[in-house]
């Protein structure tokens, strides 16, 4: 069926959503401030995953991969609660935590057909990710500013990836396949990370002199330290089955 085709398509229906978001600040001392919000967030699959191969005639193996233009858009639920406090004229500290629920994350499902099963890209997936950040800043006094920031969060999902079901065993006794009804933590997640910037900046007739010479006047010079944990993965026998639960520590 050629793509320009009136006949051979369903409709896709019209969708819309609503998306609140609320916001509220309150001044604790005229130093310091709490923030709460929370926000219903709404994104639409890419295209490619809407129409890829959408108009196939045939398929082409078990392991073919169409699209599906009548997706649903994706759906957070986002809370977060902001503490800043400008602890004296040089340092200010901030922390976040949060947390969100992520519904309609895309993924795949399996569509049983004759005489071969395919996939379909389907926002069938869930994911959840919660942590808290701590910033402390330093403002430039003596020639000397630095940012530094801790991380810790928890990124679970159902899959890590949009094609990551598309290997999943099969039940040897349903004959069906085992996607995952727990959410497992993501290939991405990173659970402690550490980052920041610190700067030394001199003005004209400013720094350290070398032979009657201001040599670092008008200079600035900026190092940004990274530091992060590593990310989990799933232990696999010589054969490459899996031996472990999916993305262990």
């Amino acid at each position: 069926i050629p793509i320009s085709s009136d006949t051979g398509f369903a409709d896709a229906s019209i969708k819309y959503q609503i998306s609140p978001r609320i916001s509220i600040n309150y001044p604790i001392t005229e130093m310091s401030y709490i923030s709460i919000s929370y926000g219903l967030f709404f994104q639409s699959p890419m295209q490619q995953y809407m129409y890829d191969r959408f108009n196939a005639e045939t398929i082409a193996g078990s392991m073919a991969l169409l699209g599906d233009p009548n997706m649903d858009a994706q759906q957070t639920n986002q809370y977060q609660v902001s503490y800043k406090n400008q602890l004296s004229s040089d340092f200010a500290l901030g922390v976040t935590a949060y947390y969100k629920d992520v519904y309609n994350q895309l993924g795949v499902q399996q569509v049983l057909t004759a005489p071969d099963a395919y996939f379909q890209y389907a926002v069938s997936e869930y994911g959840t990710s919660k942590g808290f950040e701590v910033e402390l800043h330093k403002f430039l006094t003596n020639n000397f500013t630095f940012n530094i920031n801790y991380a810790l969060a928890y990124n679970n999902v159902t899959s890590s990836g949009v094609n990551s079901n598309t290997s999943v065993l099969e039940d040897p006794y349903s004959r069906k396949l085992t996607f995952p009804l727990a959410p497992y933590p993501a290939s991405s997640d990173i659970r402690h990370q550490v980052k920041g910037s610190i700067s030394f900046q001199w003005r004209r007739d400013e720094g350290p002199t070398l032979a009657g010479l201001k040599i670092l006047q008008n200079a600035l010079l900026t190092l940004t330290p990274y530091w992060r944990t590593g990310v989990p993965y799933t232990r696999q026998s010589i054969s490459g089955q899996a031996i472990s639960e999916r993305n262990v520590y």
